[in-house]
């Protein structure tokens, strides 16, 4: 009989008999879909010719659908959440929305802000340059 520190071990849930892929704690977690949505309001084009910096937003969402290996299993289980389950309503989702919106505002001002006195700051950083490198000669 072996020893238990001869065996092979799972990095993931640190059982022993199998490995990190084989382990069904792992096998649970890549079986979780995530779909990423970019929005951008303007095309390449017209941003390269503002010569402007743009913020990218992505919503992303997870699918916790468990996948069975007999599709008879899924039969006549639903794909949406029922309201004893907290499902918000459209009020809250628009009061959240706008929240989050305020909040992405501010956030892309204070960035625009940040860039533009980095630029300034660049600029400052090479006329002090320029006119060290006439002070050498």
């Amino acid at each position: 009989m072996q020893s238990r520190s001869k065996e092979i071990q799972s990095r993931e849930c640190e059982g022993f008999g199998h490995i990190q892929v084989e382990c069904p704690n792992y096998v649970k977690k890549q079986s979780k879909n995530y779909y990423v949505t970019l929005s951008d309001e303007e095309t390449e084009e017209e941003e390269e010719s503002n010569n402007k910096v743009s913020n990218f937003v992505a919503f992303t969402a997870r699918d916790t659908k468990e996948t069975a290996v007999n599709p008879s299993v899924n039969e006549g289980v639903t794909d949406s959440i029922s309201d004893e389950e907290g499902e918000l309503t459209e009020e809250e989702l628009m009061t959240n929305y706008q929240l989050l919106f305020i909040k992405w505002s501010k956030l892309t001002q204070a960035y625009t802000l940040g860039e533009a006195e980095r630029v300034f700051v660049v600029k400052k950083n090479e006329d002090l340059m320029q006119c060290v490198e006439r002070q050498k000669m």
